[in-house]
């Protein structure tokens, strides 16, 4: 009997994998999806297109990989690209775990680096899972399965200028839905950034700095015009 109640219940569970499979696989489904993830002080994005996703920072800790497992398939182990946009801790010791956890096809970040035992940890991790590495210059255009992410800033990494100021910005294009992630960027870069034509009437801001106040500027805000602004914060601020 017990046998048979076993056996019953690995053709259920073998069934239900069969149709989730094939829920996803014809879905018709082409939008995307942007995910904020809930990491408490920090930041942690999946954007997400059927199976293609994509993970732009992962917060501190590991709460990002409990993010992740709700919107990816558990047979989905492959992430496209991830994103570290700073060496600070709060965007990208997730990471450590979310390269445990998943095969990372590409990683883009800029060249600074951080004397943390958690940062070692990460960039031994990468050397052994080698991803393709790609340098994040401003100008380069990545294009993911008509996903198009658009390096704006740093224009050039400076170790002698403030690492918030050489944060990773990315412009995200799929048909007409834009998305700015800005990163730590302080005002002076929101200036900066507000002068592109790109950026003008935005549907999507990941507002910098966690919302601090010398983040977001007035420029910036006025130029994006977002329909949906985020601000990825702890509950102490």
């Amino acid at each position: 009997m017990k046998k048979q109640i076993w056996l019953y219940t690995i053709y259920i569970l073998f069934l239900v994998m069969i149709v989730s499979v094939l829920l996803v696989f014809s879905s018709k489904e082409d939008r995307v999806f942007v995910i904020a993830c809930d990491v408490g002080q920090g930041d942690a994005f999946l954007i997400q297109k059927k199976n293609i996703q994509i993970v732009i920072d992962g917060g501190k800790g590991s709460r990002v990989v409990d993010c992740l497992s709700k919107y990816i398939p558990f047979w989905d182990r492959e992430i496209e690209l991830v994103v570290s946009t700073q060496p600070d801790l709060d965007h990208y010791e997730g990471l450590i775990a979310v390269f445990k956890s998943y095969d990372i096809k590409n990683y883009l970040s800029t060249s600074l680096s951080s004397n943390a035992k958690s940062f070692e940890l990460l960039t031994s991790l990468i050397k052994s899972e080698n991803p393709k590495m790609i340098n994040a210059n401003s100008g380069l255009v990545l294009n993911i399965k008509n996903i198009f992410l658009e390096v704006l800033h740093p224009t050039f990494v400076d170790d002698r200028n403030s690492e918030n100021n050489q944060s990773v910005v990315i412009l995200l294009k799929y048909g007409e839905f834009d998305a700015l992630f800005t990163a730590d960027i302080e005002d002076a870069v929101s200036d900066e950034i507000a002068n592109l034509q790109s950026v003008r009437s935005l549907e999507y801001l990941k507002v910098p700095h966690h919302g601090s106040k010398n983040g977001l500027s007035q420029k910036l805000f006025d130029a994006v015009g977002p329909e949906v602004s985020v601000i990825s914060v702890g509950k102490k601020n």
